[in-house]
């Protein structure tokens, strides 16, 4: 089953081990704040995306910026997928069942491991069938 495909094409592997990135709508919901603090541990990150809400911005991401957590704007699409591709891992921190992202998949396309907080659930369909065989 494919949920929400992506052009491969538009997702080129990248070369890696660069900055861990963070990219999404930054609201509270898909959790930038979180991949902030894990970032704070002491790598580098690197944040995209447009801001949606733009207290939680000011309140909760823009404090946080500076050294290195960094935030690199709305990026069109082209550039998004060169610094995926460019980055060690993908942070996916969502606050709420996010039931499927397609940051995993195009971070995936690119070749870019992805970590994903405990939120964001693949749920399939489950059948129960009879086999006959027992």
């Amino acid at each position: 089953m494919v949920h929400n495909g992506i052009d491969l094409r538009r997702w080129p592997a990248g070369t890696g081990g660069g900055d861990l990135v963070w990219y999404g709508r930054i609201v509270p919901e898909k959790g930038p704040a979180l991949a902030i603090a894990a970032a704070e541990a002491g790598v580098a990150l690197t944040l995209a995306g447009p801001v949606a809400d733009h207290r939680y911005f000011r309140d909760h991401v823009a404090p946080r910026l500076g050294g290195r957590i960094r935030y690199a704007g709305h990026l069109r699409r082209r550039e998004l997928a060169a610094l995926v591709g460019s980055a060690r891992a993908t942070l996916v921190t969502p606050c709420w069942d996010e039931p499927y992202g397609l940051v995993v998949a195009e971070s995936l396309a690119c070749g870019t491991p992805v970590a994903v907080g405990a939120r964001l659930r693949r749920r399939e369909p489950r059948v129960r069938a009879r086999s006959g065989c027992g």
